[in-house]
């Protein structure tokens, strides 16, 4: 969606900054898509950080429900906005 927008975040810690004001703060989404991002990044740099990480099977399988949620929200701000690929 970012790059959508034209925008092009060079790390986690940028990505997540723009989508609070480019998506929350312009009413695109709701914050709460903006912590279900958060949690997802989290878990993502500890399982990258972390040597020995277990994730139960019901821990995978919420954080796969959350990531569906937010691809699903990003794809109707996207229909419903008419964003398109800027190049």
């Amino acid at each position: 969606m970012l790059l959508l927008l034209g925008e092009e975040p060079k790390t986690h810690e940028g990505t997540r900054r723009m989508l609070e004001l480019l998506l929350v703060r312009e009413g695109l989404i709701d914050r709460k898509y903006s912590r279900i991002f958060s949690e997802l990044m989290n878990a993502h740099e500890e399982s990258n950080y972390t040597p020995i990480l277990d994730f139960s099977l019901q821990e995978a399988r919420n954080l796969i429900g959350k990531a569906q949620e937010f691809i699903e929200e990003m794809e109707r701000v996207r229909k419903e906005k008419r964003i398109e690929n800027k190049s």
